[in-house]
This record gives C-alpha cells, structure tokens and sequence, in this order.
C-alpha cells in the first residue's frame, strides 16, 4: 500500500503541473498582458498631456514675446531708441561718449 501511494504523489505532481501550465496558458490568452499595456500606456498619455500642456504654456509666452515687439510694441521702440538712436519727429537724441 505505501508503493500505491507514493505513485499517486508522482501523478499528482504531473497533474499539478499540467493545471499550472494550463492556467499559465489561460491567462495569457485571457488579455492580463493587454490590461498591463493598457495601464502603460494610460501612463504615457498622461505624460504626453502634460508635455503638451507645457508647450501650450511655452507658445502663450512666445505669442506675448511677439506682441511686444510688433511695429507698434513697446519693446521695438525701446530697442530703436537703445541700438539705432532713432527718435520721434520732434524729438531730439543726444548721444553721451562711453568713459575709456
């Protein structure tokens, strides 16, 4: 009786290895890999929304970079006055000599 039973063991041990591999077998075909694609990729979108999100930020910044120095901007006067000593009509520019 103790050989029968060792047998079984040996048996058992076959069949608790074929379930394995045929749940193993199962989940793999049962989309799990999908779900965790799924999950990173989720984490990508969320990392591209962000990304997004600051080149929108950097454009708005730009876009008011260039309103200021449109013709009538604030910032091409101060850099026409400051380069090119350009002036008003009416205007007077006088120069100053750098100390060398």
């Amino acid at each position: 009786m103790g050989r029968k039973i060792e047998a079984l063991s040996g048996r058992g041990w076959i069949l608790y290895l074929l379930a394995g591999c045929g749940l193993f077998l199962w989940f793999q075909r049962s989309g799990i890999p999908t779900v965790v694609e799924l999950r990173n990729a989720w984490g990508q979108e969320r990392a591209r929304e962000q990304r997004i999100q600051a080149i929108r930020e950097e454009n708005d910044h730009i876009e008011e970079s260039i309103k200021e120095l449109a013709p009538e901007g604030r910032e091409v006067e101060k850099l026409a006055r400051q380069e090119l000593g350009l002036a008003k009509p009416g205007q007077t520019v006088i120069k100053i000599p750098d100390k060398q």
